[in-house]
């Protein structure tokens, strides 16, 4: 079931008082890859095509597919578990920034 969670891999309203632009542009190097990769790909243009492997009315929830893919990416670019691509999105200001 799709289900928008806004609550998930979001800046939540703390972290835009927190860390707005001038914070992120700060603390993130502005040449780091994943800034790059996040200004060129075009990332919401995969929506339509993951929503097709969901179905809207069947299962639990599921987080928007996006963020799944971005995720994915994550654990593939830096070689990392499941579980700890999901606690570094929690915690990591570059991951977070990317999701």
């Amino acid at each position: 079931m799709l289900m928008e969670q806004n609550w998930r891999y979001r800046l939540t309203d703390f972290d835009r008082a927190v860390f707005d632009r001038a914070v992120f542009d700060a603390l993130l190097p502005a040449e780091h890859p994943l800034r790059d990769m996040l200004e060129r790909i075009l990332w919401e243009e995969f929506t339509p095509i993951l929503e097709g492997y969901y179905s809207p009315d069947r299962g639990q929830p599921a987080i928007k597919l996006l963020i799944i893919l971005k995720l994915e990416f994550l654990r593939y670019v830096y070689r990392l578990s499941d579980r700890q691509v999901v606690d570094r999105g929690g915690t990591d200001v570059l991951f977070r920034y990317f999701l």
